[in-house]
């Protein structure tokens, strides 16, 4: 079976996966986690345009001279000089730059989990959330303690249980 970059399976399947939901490592024979982190990395810097020559980003910040391949991608990064967030959360009130930022926290409000692990089925509202979590599947171990000395995958929680530090 062919394998996307967020490895699902070419055949369309979805299973029991509610309506907008994604899911990593579905296929019991498919890539092992280690692999989908590493594609989920690559498909992530292809999306924000990771690896393009300055030469293919043309619109220039007048502030700070960042460049960026696209008008938009220059019109939300000038609102991290000028603080303007012209995207309101209806139920809160919050604020934010870019309308991606208001989807994902409008589902701190509905309770919705869209992406979905296909190792052990847990869900969550970030991807980046998912992508943590593949680190439990994996092995990845990015992190040592420093009163310790061991490594884990998710600090926040072993200096939490372990050494009761918030």
């Amino acid at each position: 079976m062919l394998q996307g970059p967020l490895g699902g399976g070419a055949s369309g399947s979805s299973g029991d996966l509610e309506p907008g939901q994604s899911r990593l490592g579905t296929d019991t024979d498919g890539p092992a986690p280690s692999r989908i982190l590493r594609d989920l990395k690559l498909a992530s810097q292809l999306k924000n345009g990771g690896g393009t020559l300055a030469a293919e980003k043309p619109f220039l910040c007048r502030t700070c001279g960042k460049s960026f391949g696209q008008r938009r991608a220059l019109l939300i990064h000038t609102r991290s000089h000028t603080g303007e967030k012209p995207h309101p959360c209806a139920t809160c009130g919050k604020r934010f730059r870019q309308p991606g930022h208001l989807l994902v926290h409008k589902r701190t409000h509905t309770g919705e989990k869209p992406h979905r692990c296909g190792v052990c089925g847990k869900s969550f509202g970030q991807h980046g959330s998912l992508w943590n979590h593949m680190k439990t599947h994996s092995g990845e171990k990015p992190f040592c303690c420093q009163l310790c000395g061991k490594r884990f995958g998710n600090m926040l929680r072993h200096k939490h249980g372990v050494h009761s530090v918030l």
